[in-house]
């Protein structure tokens, strides 16, 4: 996925409002090929406008977090943040963060899972 596919998905999601989080702050969710996932939240709760920003979050595969690989970070394998914006439209200052996760996306391989009952 490139992305440029990723910035466009993400601001569709915020425009037809079809995440939010608990504290009702747009969020969107990009799955990879990989079965991994990013989390892409815009930071709203608490903070002024000015102050409003994005976050970024890799999360593992639905078999690295059951074989507790990335258990002690609830499932997530690294994570940053965009420079400030209050609009949460602005999906152009997600271009370096994304790149970002993407990067550690690749050189975090997925951990493949062993299974002892499995035998020649």
């Amino acid at each position: 996925m490139k992305i440029n596919d990723i910035l466009l998905e993400i601001k569709r999601q915020f425009q037809e409002e079809e995440n939010f989080t608990a504290y009702g702050e747009p969020q969107a969710w990009i799955y990879l090929d990989n079965g991994r996932s990013i989390e892409v939240t815009h930071e709203e709760d608490g903070l002024d406008e000015s102050d409003q920003f994005f976050t970024v979050r890799l999360y593992c595969t639905e078999a690295e977090f059951e074989n507790q690989y990335f258990n002690k970070t609830i499932g997530v394998i690294d994570h940053c943040c965009s420079t400030n914006t209050s609009d949460v439209l602005n999906v152009d200052v997600l271009k370096s963060p994304l790149k970002n996760m993407l990067k550690i996306n690749e050189i975090e391989k997925v951990k493949e899972v062993h299974n002892e009952n499995l035998q020649g």
